[in-house]
């Protein structure tokens, strides 16, 4: 018997080795892999309903393109599920924005429904606007950005009707950030890390379909349709200051300690959030 072939169908060609569980899988089975778990991610927190009206935030990442289309091959099974792509153009210039027209052309993903927001016409700067006036320093710029764009797509949600928001952060790097939060002792922050958390008055939540699947497994089913993203956030260099990357490490040399980090932190979320209202 051919050690190529994958573990699960045993007909294809294995093309992801699961360090995890020590599979290899083919294109196909991966996909299957990829979007039980998201299914499971959203069935376990209820984070659609048959006639959910969906916004998700979409940027040039590999893990954002992933969740749009994961969610596009999900969604079908939802009925009247109404889902509405936002990209936020925050930098200036267009370049992610037409790294995010051209993966979804490629990936067959609704282009028709995709819209882009500008920060400035929302908010009246771009985002390295607030470096060149002294307002934020480079270092400062990941936070500013995570701050900024869900507030525009908190408000182009409820505009809409949306009761759902989503995005497209992966377990490795929540681990990450909720690493951040502690060693910056900012427990509130943590506390609002869970895969779903209501917003404003309640009727509208945050979603994190892909929260139980890590940055490199999302650019793998990419890469089992064929499609590997270019684009790469100009101040990627600014979240090495924040402990992005240990978990990927870890990862590398213990499969499974991202899941295994991820799941205590949102265990703690959980814990930290009744806590905080049990004080209201």
């Amino acid at each position: 018997m051919s050690t190529k072939l994958c573990d699960v169908c045993r007909r294809e060609e294995w093309k992801h080795p699961i360090a995890f569980t020590g599979e290899r899988l083919c294109n196909m089975c991966f996909k299957i892999r990829f979007l039980e778990r998201v299914m499971r991610t959203i069935n376990r927190n209820r984070l659609l309903t048959p006639r959910s009206k969906v916004l998700l935030g979409v940027s040039g990442s590999a893990q954002s393109i992933a969740m749009a289309k994961a969610i596009w091959e999900i969604e079908r099974r939802y009925g009247a599920v109404r889902i509405y792509y936002i990209h936020v153009l925050r930098w200036g210039d267009t370049e992610e924005e037409n790294a995010v027209r051209e993966a979804f052309s490629q990936l067959r993903l609704p282009l028709e429904n995709l819209r882009t927001v500008s920060l400035r016409e929302k908010r009246g700067f771009y985002l390295p606007e607030l470096m060149e006036d002294k307002s934020v320093a480079r270092e400062g710029m990941c936070r500013a950005c995570r701050r900024l764009v869900p507030s525009v797509l908190t408000v182009e949600a409820s505009r809409i009707g949306c009761d759902v928001i989503a995005y497209g952060d992966t377990a490795d790097e929540l681990a990450e950030e909720a690493l951040f939060f502690l060693i910056s002792n900012r427990f509130e922050s943590v506390a609002r890390m869970g895969a779903k958390m209501a917003l404003s008055d309640g009727r509208l939540c945050r979603a994190l379909p892909l929260s139980h699947v890590i940055k490199s497994e999302a650019m793998s089913y990419l890469g089992s349709f064929g499609f590997s993203p270019r684009y790469s956030c100009p101040y990627r260099d600014v979240r090495k200051g924040e402990f992005s990357g240990i978990t990927a490490q870890l990862e590398a040399k213990q499969p499974g300690s991202a899941f295994s980090a991820i799941k205590s932190f949102l265990s703690l979320s959980m814990a930290l959030d009744r806590s905080r209202l049990s004080y209201r």
